[in-house]
């Protein structure tokens, strides 16, 4: 995806930018899974430590787990070759 910003090399595709924003959110809500209490007595108030507030941090990694698979999901349904893509969900599960 980043090499697509070198001189004369084709635009990312739809689902590559899609897919690309489902990790990066997908990371996001993961990463902050072990630092919720430390979130919460320093006074961070990210979407992720909003939703833990609210639902608990088991719902923060029911999302994370959903954005990472839906990203997963799309390469594979929007991929030209499929086996590739079966290959990288494999390994990935």
């Amino acid at each position: 995806y980043a090499a697509s910003t070198l001189p004369d090399q084709p635009v990312p595709t739809w689902y590559a930018t899609a897919a690309a924003a489902l990790v990066g959110l997908g990371g996001h809500f993961a990463n902050v899974l072990p630092d919720l209490d430390g979130d919460r007595a320093a006074g961070v108030h990210g979407l992720p430590q909003q939703v833990a507030a609210r639902w608990g941090a088991g719902t923060v990694r029911a999302i994370a787990l959903a954005l990472l698979l839906s990203a997963s999901v799309l390469l594979l349904l929007a991929a030209s070759r499929q086996w590739v893509a079966w290959a990288g969900l494999g390994a990935a599960v």
